[in-house]
């Protein structure tokens, strides 16, 4: 197995690993895009259908996750931690998804801090794995990217939870395409480094 370059500290799999799943960013890049054009296309709506829409992207962009570990190396260590880092990820969108849909009557304040505790989670995970690829690969600073709008976006959340409806949809929205376009940046970008045997796979 190839990683795409010179010896590095991080496990030589870790690489590996996320060029077979770079299908699974361009997916999650494509889901966030949806959810924010329709945010913005839907703009000052109820929070009732705004939560929805926040749950869906959360719930389709976590699974795709959990589907590719499970399809992937059943020891979890020959995986990788970098692997692991992707899966809880998608666990913590499942999660605060699954939640999101079973609020009762949500209000804007709860779409808000639950969108802001999962920004959060997802921007540390994504530059925690950034920092593991940082020799590995040099389109990390995609990664780096999608962690600072996650993090951004997450200290704007909570510490304006009581915006309104129009404010928070387009808050969103702008911050999913944001973070779509370049998800499936890194996607592109590791369909690139793959083995050109591989590319059609």
């Amino acid at each position: 197995m190839t990683d795409g370059g010179p010896p590095l500290a991080a496990p030589p799999a870790a690489l590996a690993v996320l060029q077979r799943w770079w299908w699974l960013f361009v997916l999650r890049g494509s889901v966030a895009i949806a959810f924010g054009l329709l945010a913005l296309i839907w703009p000052g709506k109820t929070a009732e259908l705004l939560v929805l829409l926040l749950a869906a992207w959360m719930i389709v962009g976590g699974a795709s996750p959990l589907v590719a570990v499970l399809r992937g190396d059943p020891e979890p260590r020959a995986q990788g931690r970098s692997a692991m880092l992707v899966a809880l990820e998608g666990m913590l969108g499942v999660l605060v998804g699954a939640m999101a849909v079973v609020w009762p009557r949500p209000t804007l304040v709860v779409v808000a801090l639950l969108a802001a505790g999962w920004s959060a989670g997802s921007g540390i995970l994504q530059l925690m794995l950034a920092v593991r690829l940082r020799r590995e690969l040099h389109g990390e600073w995609l990664l780096m990217l999608a962690a600072i709008a996650s993090l951004v976006a997450a200290a704007v959340l909570f510490l304006l939870p009581t915006v309104g409806i129009l404010s928070l949809s387009l808050l969103l929205g702008t911050y999913a395409i944001v973070i779509g376009v370049v998800i499936i940046g890194l996607g592109i970008r590791l369909w690139r480094l793959r083995p050109s045997g591989l590319r059609t796979r």
